[in-house]
């Protein structure tokens, strides 16, 4: 949570330089450990570039309550309905999502998520569980 933080914190700062906007000063926490009020400069969220796309972030892309385009988060949730009304009773399905794979060392593939749990969730992230 604390590096996706920083991420954002960077993404916004550049953001604000590039449009001649004020960026927010780093603060130091306060002698009481509270950290004190920041203000940044808006900036749409469809400047920033981090996960999946959302209508509010891509709005040309989604409308509102698709997860992916032509297919709404009920669709979704329709489909996992479906796989857990054909579970024996008390039953659960445990969905894992595609792993990062390597090449060598540190260099890894472009990221694509397992088929069926894209089926199941719309979710591109990486790494995922779902359970149902």
């Amino acid at each position: 949570m604390r590096n996706g933080l920083r991420t954002f914190e960077r993404q916004l700062r550049a953001l604000s330089r590039k449009r001649g906007l004020p960026t927010p000063a780093h603060r130091p926490p306060s002698r009481n450990g509270v950290l004190p009020s920041r203000s940044y400069a808006s900036v749409s969220a469809a400047d920033l570039q981090f996960g999946q796309p959302l209508h509010e972030t891509h709005p040309h892309l989604l409308k509102p309550g698709e997860l992916t385009p032509g297919i709404t988060a009920l669709e979704y949730a329709q489909r996992r309905s479906r796989l857990a009304s054909k579970l024996p009773k008390n039953g659960v399905a445990i969905l894992a999502a595609s792993e990062l794979k390597y090449r060598s060392g540190p260099v890894f593939y472009k990221f694509h998520q397992d088929s069926d749990f894209f089926y199941l969730t719309g979710t591109m992230n990486d790494p995922s569980l779902s359970s149902g």
